[in-house]
């Protein structure tokens, strides 16, 4: 695997797999870390100096690396419960979505086509399979009943 400059310094700085693949995720769903990330990159270049004239007993690139990784940790934790509220709320929609389906379908009287237009579906097909794998019957099936 090829790792650019930036990838190869967080590599050695955390040294763990997961947190590689944290900092993956974080480049590519928030822009805004790029940026932190070229920063860091950049004083992490000049460690080499201070750990060779710094008192053995506290290293730099030692407080550097722990308070980076617990940075990511929570950058991370932050971005997963984003994601998660994400999902949630797309959860949401979709069982608004099939409720509206089903009212239509039982309640008034519009064809199948009248309400798959209704809910966007250009296609009756694709609102008939989609009603089918969500319900588990056509939605034919589902008027007579």
């Amino acid at each position: 695997m090829f790792l650019s400059p930036r990838h190869t310094i967080y590599w050695k700085v955390l040294g763990e797999d997961t947190i590689h693949e944290k900092i993956d995720y974080l480049i590519l769903f928030k822009p805004e870390f790029l940026s932190f990330s070229e920063t860091v990159y950049d004083i992490y270049k000049t460690f080499p100096f201070f750990n060779h004239n710094a008192n053995p007993i506290f290293r730099i690139s030692d407080e550097l690396k722990k308070y980076f990784k617990e940075l990511i940790e929570k950058i991370y934790f932050e971005y997963q419960n984003n994601k998660q509220d994400s999902i949630e709320y797309i959860r949401s929609y979709l069982t608004i979505f099939l409720l509206t389906a089903k009212r239509e379908l039982m309640h008034s009287t519009k064809t199948i086509t009248e309400v798959a237009f209704l809910l966007g579906f250009e296609d009756v097909s694709n609102f008939v399979k989609y009603f089918k794998k969500q319900t588990g019957v056509t939605p034919l099936k589902f008027i007579k009943t």
